[in-house]
């Protein structure tokens, strides 16, 4: 390697200039540590000057200039602003360089042994050296070993055993948990990922990581892991675990052959033990959830206690028979229906209407309402209902005081709606009056909710004296878009 023509104070010159009453002195140190080239492209100013201590003079009253440059052949005086002092990788120029300066003059390092040294304050970047040690490297950079051809081609200074700075994190060495600077996660350990500030103490404390404190800045990403029981418990499919104990309750670490170890919900219902089905007891489905389970009673039984399990319930004690003969026994119970009205369901266990209208309508038992007067049909909860051929339909019910209209239809053997297309208060008035009130009003849009597509009535056109609706022209069965039924609201 080649070698820093720096470090070794050869020749000092102090000039020493008296102002009036105060006094001021430079000194210059003697250096190698720039190109010829470079140092003409930052001179400003030549000429000639008896001897060197007058080009020191100089350099040392201009504001701007803290090197310079004596040829003694010619006496030629060159002063310069450099920015940087080097390892050339051409001629060197023997230069003067104001020894203040030197701590803060950046160095730029291309090869030579020892450059890159804490103690003159030029801590080499990314690629420079050649270092010695990791603190002679800037920032969290490292100092590689024989790496610098990575970085730049033989030749000049530059050898295959010369050591440049580099990241301590990278594809070819990984940083550990708590180490960084690191770029993107295949700049760290397996499990571990790259992204939160080195300096956050949620995932490096300070107890953990006391080398944190002052070494990195808060722009360094450093190598974590994203599930740790100690600041985060991962979740459902959250990857990156080590052990169990990275994950939530009700999870496990699942050691993955084919990618991340991912935390995985643990089936309390199968799995560790079956924990879920003794919890849950007899009489009960264990059924597992994301994190957790639940116990749920088998029909027939209720009131769950954990470790026990459910108790018979007793289904007789409600209504479930609607007022039929009601059985109970272990697990479930059994109902006895009074037919024709009633009849068997839900697997036996309980009692439910029989729509005698609807059985009538398709033929299976004989008309329940066989009155002329009294033809229609209307279903109740346990038996039925015989109305007049005009009636309201309102929450399940008719012949109430408002409604929507409907007519009952002896080919369809049951209650129409009255289309509300040409329907007003007249025909209000008249249908309220065969209802016994003596007034009405309109409603239009099945304002009380019954909607069917075929329509009992419609083009309705009363003139008033009708004594009910029956008596109005009108056209029957016809077919209209569900929910455009006529309806009143009837007052005396």
């Amino acid at each position: 390697m080649g070698n820093f023509y720096r470090g070794k104070l050869f020749f000092l010159l102090i000039v020493v200039l008296f102002e009036s009453s105060s006094c001021k002195q430079t000194r210059y140190e003697v250096t190698k540590n720039i190109s010829g080239t470079n140092f003409e492209q930052y001179r400003f100013e030549m000429k000639k000057a008896r001897h060197i201590l007058q080009c020191g003079q100089r350099c040392q009253i201009n504001p701007n200039c803290n090197s310079f440059y004596f040829y003694y052949p010619n006496k030629g005086c060159q002063l310069a602003n450099l920015p940087f002092l080097e390892n050339p990788t051409t001629s060197s120029l023997k230069i003067y360089f104001d020894v203040d300066q030197l701590e803060n003059i950046d160095m730029i390092c291309r090869g030579a042994e020892n450059c890159c040294h804490r103690s003159y304050g030029s801590r080499c970047n990314e690629g420079e050296g050649d270092c010695n040690e990791d603190e002679d490297c800037a920032g969290t950079l490292v100092c590689g070993n024989n790496n610098c051809l990575k970085y730049h081609p033989v030749g000049g200074r530059w050898d295959a055993n010369d050591d440049c700075c580099e990241p301590k994190c990278s594809e070819e060495t990984p940083c550990a948990e708590g180490e960084g600077n690191c770029f993107g996660n295949e700049t760290c350990h397996e499990g571990l990922i790259c992204g939160e500030s080195c300096t956050d103490t949620t995932y490096f404390s300070t107890k953990l990581y006391p080398a944190q404190v002052g070494f990195y800045n808060a722009s360094d990403m450093c190598c974590y892991r994203p599930c740790n029981n100690l600041y985060n418990r991962c979740g459902h499919l959250e990857e990156y675990c080590v052990n169990d104990d990275d994950c939530l309750d009700g999870f496990y670490c699942f050691e993955n052959p084919n990618g991340p170890n991912y935390c995985e919900d643990i089936n309390e219902c199968l799995d560790h033990g079956q924990h879920g089905k003794y919890y849950c007891g007899r009489n009960t489905n264990c059924v597992n959830t994301i994190g957790s389970f639940r116990c749920n009673c088998m029909r027939g039984y209720a009131y769950f206690v954990p470790w026990e399990g459910c108790s018979d319930y007793d289904e007789c004690a409600g209504n479930w028979c609607q007022g039929n003969e009601c059985v109970n026994y272990e697990g479930g119970n059994r109902c006895v229906c009074r037919w024709p009205h009633w009849r068997l369901c839900y697997s036996d266990t309980r009692c439910c209407d029989v729509d005698e209208c609807h059985e009538w309508r398709i033929s299976t038992i004989e008309n329940p309402c066989n009155d002329t007067k009294f033809p229609g049909c209307w279903n109740r909860n346990g038996h039925n209902e015989c109305h007049k051929r005009i009636g309201f339909f309102r929450s399940g019910g008719i012949n109430q005081v408002e409604g929507d209209v409907v007519r009952w239809s002896d080919t369809d053997r049951m209650f129409l709606p009255v289309y509300h297309g040409s329907w007003d208060k007249t025909d209000a008035v008249v249908t309220c009056r065969g209802k016994g009130f003596a007034d009405g009003n309109a409603t239009y849009n099945s304002l009380y909710g019954y909607r069917y597509g075929k329509y009992g009535m419609y083009d309705v056109n009363c003139t008033g004296a009708e004594g009910s609706l029956s008596m109005c022209p009108y056209k029957a069965d016809g077919a209209f878009a569900s929910g455009l039924t006529a309806g009143v609201i009837c007052f005396n």
